[in-house]
C-alpha cells in the first residue's frame, strides 16, 4: 500500500476521532442513587456539573446526628453511575465509528 495513502487515511481517522471526542465532551450524563435521594450531572469530560441531595437526608436522627456516611455513599454511587454512563456512551460512539483500536484508545 502507498505510504501517502496510508498517512491520508490515518489523518481522516484522527479527525473523526477528534470530532467524536468533542461531541462526547458536550454531552451530559445523569446518575442517581437512593431512589433519587441523590442526583448528579456530569459532562462527557467528567466534570461534575450539578449535585442535588434530598434535604431530608440532613435532618438529624433521634440522637441529633446527621448520617454523613450515608450521604457520602449516596454521592459516590450517583457519581459512579453517571461516570459509567459516560464511559458506556463513549465506548458505543467509538464502536459505531469503526475506528482502529489504536486511534480509539487515544480518546
Amino acid at each position: 500500500m502507498d505510504i501517502k495513502k496510508l498517512m491520508q487515511q490515518a489523518k481522516v481517522m484522527q479527525a473523526k476521532a477528534e470530532k467524536i471526542k468533542g461531541e462526547l465532551k458536550k454531552r451530559v450524563y445523569v446518575g442517581s442513587s437512593g431512589a433519587g435521594a441523590c442526583t448528579v450531572e456530569v459532562s462527557g469530560s467528567y466534570s461534575v456539573l450539578h449535585i442535588k441531595v434530598d434535604p431530608q437526608l440532613f435532618i438529624p436522627d433521634a440522637q441529633g446526628k446527621v448520617d454523613f456516611d450515608v450521604i457520602e455513599d449516596l454521592l459516590k454511587a450517583a457519581l459512579n453511575a453517571a461516570f459509567r454512563k459516560a464511559d458506556e456512551d463513549a465506548e458505543a460512539s467509538l464502536k459505531g465509528a469503526n475506528l482502529p483500536p489504536e486511534i480509539a484508545s487515544m480518546i
